[in-house]
């Protein structure tokens, strides 16, 4: 009798258009999300994603800043969280990590979508050295979107008066809509609002062949 009675609710219920169960829309990341690597974070416990895309391997990934990992003792193959949504299970696992450079490789797990457009849009990647004065913008989890001029290249680091905060490490650095780096931290001398450039992050890719080499934005 429960089994005829439960058959005639779902019929019921598709009739009336509407649907038997109810799924949860997949997550999707995107430049700027706010993101964890515990499954129970501190109020102020999250980062921010950098580009998303592919690699040359396939592998859905995206960027972010390895320190936000180091500092909670994390390491290749740990989860990670969207901070918003962690019942909702890993966005991901830690596939690359490079804590002298300061940039980890997320794989994205199956059924997670991707989008270029979120704080910031990334969908092509830019050029280095980025001279003196050159305008750009950074998307945060924290701080939002906020422009303003490089003011020195090094050989790692875009030096610029690009403003962030807690929260915004990982965030993408692009010029206009190519990426360029991301958050870093900031320097005190020179004063300046420092961002990992991206083009040293694909080059140590490249030479490991790990997750994250070739990557391509998504559109």
């Amino acid at each position: 009798m429960f089994r005829i009675l439960t058959l005639l609710a779902a019929a019921l219920l598709l009739v009336l258009g509407v649907p038997a169960t109810a799924s949860a829309a997949p997550p999707v990341v995107s430049p700027g999300m706010k993101w964890t690597p515990e499954n129970k974070p501190d109020p102020g416990a999250f980062c921010s994603m950098s580009a998303v895309g592919t690699d040359q391997f396939g592998n859905p990934v995206a960027f972010t800043a390895a320190h936000c990992i180091a500092n909670v003792k994390g390491k290749v193959g740990d989860p990670i969280f969207a901070f918003d949504n962690v019942a909702a299970g890993p966005l991901g696992t830690v596939a690359t990590l490079n804590p002298d450079i300061d940039y980890a490789v997320i794989k994205l797990a199956p059924g997670v979508g991707m989008k270029s457009a979120g704080v910031v849009t990334v969908n092509s990647i830019g050029k280095h050295p980025v001279p003196p004065g050159t305008m750009l913008c950074k998307g945060g989890a924290t701080s939002g979107k906020t422009c303003g001029p490089a003011t020195f290249p090094d050989q790692m680091l875009v030096d610029t008066l690009v403003i962030g905060g807690p929260g915004d490490s990982g965030a993408a650095l692009v010029q206009g809509t190519a990426l360029i780096g991301h958050v870093q931290g900031f320097q005190y001398v020179p004063p300046a609002f420092t961002f990992v450039r991206f083009d040293v992050v694909q080059q140590d890719l490249a030479k490991k062949g790990a997750v994250g080499a070739g990557f391509v934005p998504a559109k």
